[in-house]
């Protein structure tokens, strides 16, 4: 047999040669002598390039076997992430929906939106746990940076949901108890202590909001899902983070009236639609609140003129009140539009008056109630004896018989005018306190409605609650028409002056036609039809003829063309304030320093919260019928193009019911994609307080 040459045959496989070849002697010294030293010969010391080999043939096994781990954990994880993929949008689905719930005070529909959010995250954990996916994210963190922060964004959520799950409940609680907590004059405290649990569930959530979003910004590369959800959380981040720090400062200063060791005072105004006033019904009467001591110790009722019959100072009136009163008083305050700054003159007026400047009472805001809440309120509860009066109030005969028994006693001079509402008040809040769950979500429904229509508004002089209020839609404010505005704006406003109680039987009806020509103007055409219809009334200061100052609000600087149906008028002061020494008040001053009367029309032009306002006398007799109307030019240009919006601001006088009817004409060669016409058109018997429509043109 031919030898098998020698070449790359080691002499630790030469057993393996042909028998015939003899085997080299062995020595058992020799096999040790790899261990003598370091620089000992021996038959198991490997050369140095040999050696290396041998290294990287190790070193790859180790990568190998990383890399069959890696893919081994790599799979578990991708299996674990589409079920996190879509368990995370659930999460935040619900997350929202909660949070759309809680702005409509719907605590029923977040607590079931935060407890699915809750079980999505409980399942989450359970399967996270089951795959051992928050170890591996440790493990893995190093190779994998984007899931370094999963097992601790996780838990986060997790503090997230139990912390939203406790707020609701708390907001449950204080939606059930919480007015009978408010007004239990005995104290305790346990309205405040509600306050400031739910005021440090805020705070904790938006730390941890805070921290998520943080913690977020490396996961959009884990999945498209991932990256879609946290792009989202991002775009949002901005509002979230603000409404959580104004709630939590609004729950502060909450918290500062109700927890303060002295006296803290809020008003409520009680408007009274039959004879109305720029900013809503005449005030003739008023609540203080008492609060301390963490609830409302006392209600204290009364007419305004209480307070106006001591009132410290004498300031010179509106120029349209002037020939029926000398001077400018709480009663007549309420004169704006604009409900922050009505509210503001009637506290200061309150303030000023003996009756509370001797004991140094400040208010800390007002709340304004039109009568028909409590009509409303009413029809909930069922009647209410008022045994001191022999008559049982309802929702049909309320305004009528708070009204009979002030008018008789006013034309009696009795000290007695408007008491009925002081015992009628008490009797309304122990009602109140009794609710049932059903009457509950009906007297939540009233106030979600009446809040929508003005008939409820706030004013606080802290503005950490008038921020909430403001942003809520809830202070009344005028709309503000901002830079860039492309559309239009209509208010109009009656003010009842020496005309009884007949507002209550006026029907309102406003048509506005508007036409945009090609080159961008957009022309008004207005017709404000008012129909009294109290002539069939037993009570005279019903039928009484509607005498009113009507003011209509449009975007400054347009241009009045065309005016008819109203008057003007002289007013001839009762006192020459010059001489008397009268203080001016500053904000009345600057408005009618404005106004002029128009040399064309029997019109007054004025300015009033950057608005154009004309204004007119427009009286209507009972029994008749009256339209007022009105053209001009909307100083905003709207040049027409493909996908342009336009919008349309109306705001309906608080305590004045309206019926709406608008209409707009699309420039030439377009139309609206709202109607899918040139023309859009738009009614309503009722329109609420502020109403804003969006349109958009499109070419034909």
């Amino acid at each position: 047999m031919k030898r098998v040459p020698k070449k790359n045959i080691h002499p630790l496989l030469s057993d393996i040669r042909h028998p015939s070849q003899k085997l080299p002697p062995r020595t058992r010294s020799s096999s040790f002598k790899v261990f003598a030293g370091k620089h000992s010969p021996s038959v198991f010391s490997i050369p140095k390039r040999k050696r290396r080999s041998l290294l990287k043939k190790i070193a790859f096994a180790g990568v190998g076997i990383f890399v069959v781990f890696l893919v081994f954990y790599a799979f578990v994880l991708f299996q674990f992430k589409g079920e996190a993929s879509r368990l995370a949008s659930s999460v935040y689905q619900n997350f929202r929906t909660a949070a759309e719930a809680l702005l409509q005070l719907d605590t029923d529909g977040a607590g079931e939106a935060f407890s699915a959010a809750h079980t999505s995250l409980t399942t989450l954990g359970v399967e996270a746990e089951k795959r051992k996916v928050f170890d591996l994210a440790n493990i893995l963190s190093a190779f994998i940076p984007q899931i370094a922060g999963v097992p601790e964004a996780f838990q986060k959520t997790e503090d997230l949901s139990r912390e939203v799950i406790a707020a609701n409940q708390t907001l449950d609680i204080l939606k059930d108890q919480g007015f009978a907590l408010a007004t239990d004059s005995s104290g305790g405290g346990e309205f405040t202590n509600l306050l400031i649990k739910l005021k440090d569930s805020v705070h904790n959530i938006t730390d941890l909001v805070g921290d998520l979003r943080n913690q977020s910004e490396g996961f959009s590369d884990l999945s498209p899902q991932f990256a879609s959800l946290t792009e989202e959380f991002e775009m949002n981040y901005l509002g979230f983070s603000t409404e959580l720090y104004r709630a939590e400062e609004a729950l502060q200063a909450l918290i500062d009236i109700f927890y303060s060791l002295g006296d803290r005072h809020l008003v409520i105004f009680f408007e009274n639609p039959s004879e109305l006033r720029p900013g809503g019904g005449f005030i003739g009467s008023y609540a203080d609140l008492k609060i301390s001591g963490g609830s409302i110790r006392e209600i204290d009722v009364r007419d305004i003129y209480d307070a106006d019959g001591q009132l410290a100072v004498t300031i010179i009136p509106p120029s349209e009140l002037q020939n029926i009163t000398t001077k400018w008083g709480a009663r007549d305050a309420n004169w704006f539009l604009d409900f922050p700054t009505s509210a503001e003159k009637v506290i200061s007026f309150l303030e000023q008056s003996r009756l509370y400047s001797e004991r140094g009472i400040q208010f800390e805001g007002a709340i304004s109630l039109n009568v028909r809440v409590v009509e409303d309120l009413l029809e909930i509860l069922g009647p209410i004896e008022v045994p001191d009066y022999g008559i049982t109030l309802d929702s049909e005969n309320f305004l009528a018989e708070v009204q009979k028994e002030v008018e008789l006693n006013h034309q009696s001079r009795s000290t007695e005018a408007k008491q009925i509402l002081k015992v009628f008040a008490p009797l309304l809040i122990e009602r109140l306190k009794q609710l049932t769950s059903y009457e509950q979500e009906a007297v939540f429904a009233v106030f979600e409605d009446r809040l929508q229509n003005r008939d409820i508004r706030f004013y606080f002089e802290d503005s950490r609650l008038q921020n909430v209020v403001r942003d809520a839609g809830w202070n009344g404010e005028v709309y503000t028409i901002s830079d860039g505005f492309l559309g239009d704006y209509l208010a109009v406003v009656n003010t009842n002056i020496s005309g009884g109680k007949s507002d209550v039987f006026v029907e309102q009806n406003v048509e506005l036609v508007s036409q945009i020509d090609a080159t961008g103007i957009v022309r008004d055409y207005l017709t404000v039809t008012r129909h009294h219809i109290g002539d069939t009334q037993e009570e005279s200061w019903y039928r009484t003829a509607n005498q009113n100052f009507l003011r209509i609000f449009v975007p400054e600087d347009s241009l009045l063309t065309a005016f008819s149906g109203g008057f003007t008028k002289t007013i001839a002061p009762r006192l020459n304030y010059e001489t008397a020494q009268y203080g001016r008040d500053l904000d009345l001053e600057a408005i009618e320093a404005t106004k002029s009367e128009s040399n064309k029309f029997d019109a007054y032009l004025i300015k009033e919260s950057n608005k154009s306002v004309f204004a007119t006398w427009f009286t209507v007799t009972a029994g008749k019928k009256k339209s007022l109307e009105v053209s001009y030019e909307n100083s905003t240009r709207f040049f027409p193009a493909e996908g342009a919006q336009y919008l349309f601001v109306f705001e309906r006088q608080a305590g004045s019911p309206t019926s709406l009817d608008y209409s707009i004409e699309a420039p030439p060669g377009y139309s609206w994609i709202q109607s899918d016409s040139p023309i859009f058109h738009y009614t309503t018997p009722d329109v609420p307080g502020r109403l804003i429509l969006t349109l958009t043109l499109t070419k034909r």
